[in-house]
């Protein structure tokens, strides 16, 4: 099994994660334990940047719906940021950006998330790796780079999505249910 390349980064009394590459099946378990240590621990403002993410399977979406419902019980909050444009189509298609909050940059995901006057974190440039490289610098407010603008998709890659989502369609309609 393939290892979860992901920075996190302890900000401000925000967790942020940075999950890289493909979120798919091999690796959303390790996704799913990273996620629930964090609530456990008593961390309850997630913010998890989208930016080096270029897929997510429909059990993503259903561990991030399960992060959002233990968040809501604690008055904690998550929040998505920096979706490239295909993964944020699947996630209006399937009425996920109503279930969860999602910013366009990193700097607005971090406002929402970021607790009313909180103090540094007493170590703020402490670092976790589940894995990463060298060279990879971990996410700051300061630094961070905004999405390239979207482009609307054309009349066939809608189609595609369509046909392609109707698992996560299901998994829409039962985190409604859950949510509530």
């Amino acid at each position: 099994m393939m290892q979860l390349q992901m920075r996190e980064q302890r900000q401000y009394g925000v967790v942020i994660l940075a999950p890289e590459g493909r979120l798919d099946s091999e690796k959303i378990d390790q996704f799913q334990k990273t996620l629930q240590e964090r609530i456990r621990e008593g961390h309850h403002r997630l913010l998890i940047d989208c930016s080096n993410l270029v897929f997510a399977a429909s059990s993503a979406l259903r561990v991030l719906l399960l992060a959002v419902r233990r968040l809501n019980e604690v008055g904690g909050k998550l929040v998505l940021c920096n979706m490239n444009p295909h993964i944020l189509s699947i996630f209006e298609t399937c009425g996920f950006t109503r279930l969860m909050v999602i910013r366009d940059t990193f700097e607005e995901g971090f406002t929402e998330v970021r607790p009313p006057q909180a103090e540094p974190d007493p170590e703020p440039e402490k670092t976790s790796e589940l894995e990463r490289t060298a060279e990879t610098a971990p996410p700051t407010a300061d630094d961070h780079e905004a999405p390239a603008a979207r482009q609307p998709p054309d009349r066939r890659e809608r189609v595609i999505t369509t046909v392609a989502l109707a698992p996560f369609r299901l998994i829409a309609a039962v985190g409604r249910f859950l949510i509530r």
